[in-house]
């Protein structure tokens, strides 16, 4: 391959491993477009647990087929993990991904269901990986927000944003009411800006 292909690598001397990933992971987002170009709210995608069109008009992406369209979705490849993971299969059938991020993605081809869990806290599960990084951001995030009138540290920003809203009802002394509105927009845009 050559380096003036890459253009992130034009000042220095790429390797080829360097090459190599840059290339998957250009491939990887290519493929991860494709994939959610087709979602919709009609029927689920079993693998990523988002959706897909039941209209026959439109086309499924290019890792799935249908049989018909209120059929379930036959799954013809495998999962598209991030570029940065590992993958295993125990013994139990399942396909385990682990993501450089903490996550890890179980794929059950028995139920057809994907789960995440934790990785600091292998016996909690999640339907959606959503609520997995919500839990990570809840349990074990370093950062707090503090709030600016009675410094309680807060884990989640939307945590501190409902305690602003929650405390301007109630005439505390320490935290402004709800006629100062002009206090409350400045504290809550601080917020929204940190981190």
């Amino acid at each position: 391959l050559q380096q003036s292909m890459i253009p992130e690598f034009a000042h220095m001397q790429a390797t080829e491993t360097q090459q190599q990933q840059y290339y998957q992971a250009q491939q990887y987002q290519q493929q991860q477009q494709q994939h959610y170009h087709h979602h919709s709210s009609s029927t689920p995608c079993s693998p990523c647990s988002t959706y897909y069109p039941a209209s026959p008009s439109m086309s499924p992406a290019p890792s799935t087929s249908f049989s018909a369209p209120t059929s379930p979705i036959t799954h013809t490849v495998p999962i598209m993990p991030h570029p940065f993971s590992t993958k295993e299969t125990p013994s139990d059938g399942t396909t385990v991904i682990k993501n450089q991020d903490g996550s890890i993605m179980v794929f059950n081809p028995s139920t057809d269901s994907v789960t995440f869990r934790c990785e600091l806290c292998p016996s909690e599960s999640f339907g959606r990986i959503h609520d997995l990084k919500r839990h990570q951001l809840s349990k074990h995030q370093q950062t707090t927000w503090p709030c600016e009138f009675c410094h309680r540290p807060f884990v989640r920003r939307d945590a501190l944003l409902r305690h602003y809203t929650v405390k301007a009802t109630r005439d505390d002394g320490l935290h402004p009411p709800t006629s100062d509105t002009e206090t409350l927009l400045a504290v809550r845009a601080r917020a929204k800006l940190i981190g």
